[in-house]
């Protein structure tokens, strides 16, 4: 595989970072005694918090991919789509008006296939699966806007695409 220009390193990382922005943006919780603006605060909290973190492995996986070690970078995608999985858990135990329950589930629905769209470029870095690893980010980027859209439909912040807006990576 060759994604070693910038333009391309950018792109795989900032793919990884709007992915997990947009990806938090899953969230429920069984309770109904929250209010949606307590549940939007916490939601972003949590957000602002993993895309923070996100943004410290961009040079861990530019290094990597400049030394051509596949391994490194595919294993920083990894750790990204299990700290994406872990804010995921984190927002799902929030609480939630009940009213909003489905539209919770659909961001919770959307996030997990996240995950599993971020794990299915880790394993194309590691085997140096263009192809793949192409699929796999269109298919990120079409999951992010259909995050976007329902995060920003709710009133989130830094869990949609005014969270994407402010990264430093894109």
């Amino acid at each position: 595989m060759s994604v070693k220009s910038r333009t391309g390193h950018l792109v795989v990382l900032g793919a990884v970072l709007f992915t997990g922005a947009a990806l938090v943006a899953g969230c429920g919780g069984d309770s109904d005694s929250g209010s949606k603006e307590d549940f939007i605060a916490s939601a972003d909290q949590i957000c602002a918090d993993f895309r923070e973190q996100a943004q410290t492995v961009e040079s861990e996986f530019t290094d990597a991919l400049d030394a051509g070690d596949l391994e490194t970078a595919a294993q920083v995608f990894e750790g990204q789509g299990s700290a994406m999985s872990d804010a995921i858990d984190e927002i799902e135990g929030l609480d939630v008006p009940s009213e909003d329950q489905a539209t919770i589930d659909e961001f919770i629905a959307l996030s997990r296939d996240q995950v599993d769209v971020t794990l299915d470029a880790a394993d194309a870095i590691r085997n140096g699966d263009r192809q793949a690893f192409d699929a796999a980010i269109a298919d990120g980027e079409a999951l992010e806007a259909q995050s976007d859209e329902l995060a920003d439909g709710y009133g989130l912040v830094d869990c949609g695409s005014a969270g994407d807006e402010d990264s430093s990576v894109g």
